[in-house]
């Protein structure tokens, strides 16, 4: 795993972003992200139910954002 980080391209390597919902609770949004990006690493925020934390690809943050839209 480490490998795969270490030689992951700068543009394709795996950020973390967060994610601050609306509509729906991060605990609701997970249980559907998890299935639809599976490869990220989410988790809820545990000081605000309103935010997601996502470690993924860009690609997969692209998913999340449209999912979440």
């Amino acid at each position: 795993m480490v490998e795969q980080l270490t030689n992951a391209a700068p543009e394709s390597a795996p950020t973390a972003v967060v994610y601050n919902l609306k509509s729906v609770t991060a605990s609701d949004a997970l249980q559907f992200l998890q299935t639809a990006v599976p490869q990220a690493k989410l988790t809820v925020d545990t000081t605000d139910p309103q935010r997601l934390n996502a470690w993924a690809r860009p690609t997969d943050h692209e998913k999340i954002k449209k999912i979440l839209e």
